[in-house]
């Protein structure tokens, strides 16, 4: 076994595949495996919020049942990038915005006039778009049910089904996502025809007695 700072610089340069299996191994890779992804997610939210509003960020995530879709969700997949997009979309359960308004406005993001696509009026009650002078953007939208994850299931694009939540990170499409690639559908109801789910497992999770936990979806990594 290498050491752990070696194993480290290792695991920083891993994919999402490999990162996962890498975690598998033994408590030391699996937490080695954790300090890269929370280092990555910390890098990511940076971008869009200062260092103090970060974890207020993350409990909003988990005490809401919220999560982060989209292009940053999808960035995750790619431990190696280095560019940040400059929006951040959440995903929330209905009736959980007022918080998200809160947290947002007090992070110093104006709110800002908005309305629900076309294309998600099935699954969208409502959106709301904060801007942070003219270069970073968070949009919130709420799900017409108790289920955050109801808005990304009916995304039209692959990429967008990625989920990130406080302490997870769901990848429906992984061999789209290792391949850096992407499918775009108008017809939403043929979006799982466009390409079949890729069943190899790359999940990972430990529950409170130290066992490995199942999969429930193609691709999830927990933490």
């Amino acid at each position: 076994m290498l050491p752990p700072e070696l194993l480290l610089e290792v695991a920083t340069m891993c994919d999402l595949a490999t990162l996962s299996r890498l975690g598998l191994l033994n408590w030391q890779c699996h937490t080695i495996m954790l300090i890269v992804l929370r280092s990555r997610q910390h890098h990511i939210l940076s971008f869009h919020l200062v260092e103090d509003a970060i974890p207020q960020f993350i409990t909003l995530l988990h005490q809401s049942r919220a999560a982060v879709f989209g292009s940053c969700a999808w960035l995750m997949t790619d431990i190696q990038a280095s560019w940040i997009p400059n929006d951040l979309n959440v995903i929330t359960p209905r009736h959980s915005v007022p918080a998200w308004y809160s947290l947002l406005v007090t992070a110093g993001y104006d709110a800002m006039p908005s309305m629900v696509s076309m294309e998600m009026k099935g699954v969208v009650r409502s959106h709301h778009r904060f801007n942070l002078g003219d270069q970073k953007v968070v949009t919130v939208s709420e799900s017409i049910d108790s289920q955050a994850e109801t808005i990304a299931r009916e995304a039209p694009c692959t990429s967008e089904a990625n989920i990130l939540t406080a302490n997870r990170l769901t990848c429906p499409y992984p061999r789209l996502a290792l391949e850096k690639r992407a499918i775009y559908c108008d017809d939403l109801p043929t979006l799982e025809t466009a390409i079949k789910l890729d069943c190899r497992q790359i999940t990972l999770g430990y529950d409170d007695a130290g066992d490995i936990l199942q999969s429930q979806t193609p691709c999830k990594i927990s933490w």
